[in-house]
């Protein structure tokens, strides 16, 4: 049996988010001043309040309104740890919190998933190096893994393109990594891949955070030189797959070079401009949560004014200026100061806001490209896609090539979310509960277009 004193000290918990570790420190302090404070240093300097609705026979609940988040949990006497679950807007993630700092490996760290690949592999693998440059010229070293079929070749190949945020070679998020597994299966049908570490992200160098999305098409286009090259690789046909962001990626790269693209995959790729994809996101995102319309659509008319300061204004500290107007004075005390709450609720907005990526992916219109591409296209989607709309950019896209009369196809996928898995209610925070890491439908359809296009 746990007692109250017991909640007493701080707790120490590590969050697994898309690949990426962030330790968080909850400091309890109820027998003196009643503070309740959860700290997350590598994202702001100052602490979130939280409010504790129950701490009592090792059960603890508690929220933090101003950031939309709560969390459930109980004391386990095996591990001597706090086992729960912590939601946030549209995520849910197992989280656990011990007594003493995490040291080496996460506890509560997704374990692989059943479709991930292991080694020994049916067909050969290569480490590669390659190099890009920055805008400034500057070389930036980057490294992939090519997984070439059995057999003497030379083979057809796939450059692959990661979707938003830090990414490695696999695309690993939440427990899976759909591009070792795509990668395992196109081997298997006669198809190389080429997949790679975004700059700034395992073995390659760069800096991600200042990166936007031309920078990433600049490095997909090195990926396909590096891939053209090889002995075993038919440097004729080298086309490229991109997943979300990197369906997006991918008609930059193919409109730049169109000579050496030939063909796309576009996997939950954006037809319409960034601003139009975040603002539906926000608002079927809300609803699949449970909120009310009227409250999903006021989420989304706070995002779209979002994205028309970007727009609007001419610099990062414009930009910060407009958002702090927006949040923190909304939240201020009796004495006229911005609160903990607020304080806090506006370094997150500027964090994710405020960036070099997000103000060129809220301007960019894929439109302008996806006009320009001569390259046959496989235009793949699930209809419960939260993230990118099925319908709207799936449409866009195809009617897009039409206006060149490019060959191209559309298959919506029926009950499947962002990352092509088997989904109830397409919510992001079932990925990581889902095993599934890829549906076999989707690998199917991607083998299926392509061996159609081999001669």
């Amino acid at each position: 049996m746990m007692f109250a004193q017991d909640w007493e000290g701080i707790w120490y918990a590590r969050m697994e988010i898309s690949g990426s570790s962030f330790p968080l420190e909850m400091h309890w302090n109820a027998s003196q001043d009643e503070q309740y404070l959860l700290y997350s240093k590598e994202q702001t300097k100052k602490p979130l309040s939280m409010t504790v609705h129950e701490a009592k026979k090792g059960k603890i609940h508690w929220e933090i309104p101003r950031i939309k988040a709560q969390y459930d949990g109980e004391f386990n006497q095996d591990c001597q740890c706090i086992r729960g679950r912590l939601q946030q807007s549209d995520f849910e993630l197992p989280l656990d919190w011990y007594h003493q700092p995490i040291v080496g490996e996460n506890p509560t760290a997704q374990k692989q998933k059943p479709q991930t690949p292991v080694p020994p592999f049916p067909y050969p693998t290569e480490v590669i190096d390659f190099l890009s440059f920055d805008t400034k010229g500057n070389s930036i070293s980057m490294q992939g893994t090519l997984s070439i079929p059995k057999g003497e070749g030379p083979f057809p190949c796939l450059v692959m393109i990661t979707g938003s945020g830090p990414q490695d070679r696999d695309e690993s998020l939440m427990g899976h990594k759909p591009f070792a597994v795509i990668a395992h299966e196109l081997a298997q049908q006669g198809w190389a891949t080429f997949r790679y570490d975004e700059r700034g992200v395992g073995a390659s160098s760069g800096n991600y955070e200042l990166s936007t999305s031309a920078d990433f098409a600049d490095d997909a286009f090195r990926a396909l030189l590096t891939a053209r090259l090889h002995p075993r690789i038919d440097p004729k046909r080298v086309g490229l797959i991109g997943h979300s962001e990197g369906g997006m990626v991918a008609p930059m790269v193919a409109v730049a070079h169109p000579e050496e693209v030939y063909c796309i995959v576009s996997l939950a790729g954006t037809g319409v401009s960034g601003k139009d994809v975040l603002v539906k996101q926000s608002a079927d995102i809300s609803i699949a949560e449970g909120k009310k319309k009227e409250d999903a659509e006021q989420d989304a008319a706070f995002v779209e004014s979002l994205c028309d300061l970007i727009l609007q204004s001419k610099d990062s500290a414009e930009v910060a200026k407009g958002i702090k107007n927006k949040v923190v004075m909304d939240t201020k005390d009796d004495d006229n100061d911005a609160t903990i709450e607020g304080q806090a609720l506006f370094e997150q907005y500027n964090e994710q806001f405020n960036t070099a990526w997000m103000r060129f992916f809220v301007a960019h219109n894929p439109q302008e490209n996806w006009q320009k591409v001569q390259c046959p296209t496989l235009i793949l989607s699930g209809d419960l896609d939260l993230q990118v709309n099925a319908d709207i950019n799936t449409k866009a896209i195809s009617q897009a090539l039409n206006t060149r009369g490019v060959k191209n196809n559309v298959v919506i996928l029926a009950n499947h979310n962002h990352l092509f898995q088997y989904t109830e209610t397409g919510r992001v925070s079932e990925y990581a509960k889902l095993d599934e890491t890829i549906s076999p439908e989707t690998l199917e359809e991607i083998t299926l277009w392509l061996k159609k296009l081999t001669p």
